[in-house]
């Protein structure tokens, strides 16, 4: 029963981190096409599955770090006048937050349960 409920919780992280890499490069890819200007404002960067022709790798890596990181805490203009962007943040935000959250189940669960006495 354990192996069960640990490969179920490993297997819903798995599936709200495509979840968030889709997310993701979605709106990232939303933004290249619409609103050109506030991409390369942001560092052109590029998604996890996504990479447009002109983008640099180190750098476009690094934008993408620090584009998600204010995303996750301010919403920008751009979003706020697009509803598919808005949607798309949304299910970026929540999949990020909640496969957090499993990920710190998870490792309380894997100390609570498979700790090794001695």
């Amino acid at each position: 029963m354990l192996l069960f409920i640990t490969f179920s919780l490993i297997f819903l992280f798995f599936t709200l981190a495509v979840c968030n890499f889709f997310a993701t490069d979605q709106l990232l890819r939303l933004e290249f096409k619409k609103h050109r200007s506030e991409w390369e404002k942001d560092g052109r960067p590029y998604g996890y599955f996504w990479y447009p022709k002109g983008t640099a790798f180190w750098s476009g890596g690094l934008a993408r770090g620090s584009v998600l990181y204010k995303w996750h805490k301010e919403t920008p203009e751009w979003i706020k006048s697009d509803l598919r962007a808005v949607k798309l943040l949304y299910l970026y935000r929540w999949s990020l937050r909640l496969s957090l959250f499993l990920w710190l189940i998870i490792v309380i669960y894997m100390i609570t349960f498979y700790r090794v006495e001695k």
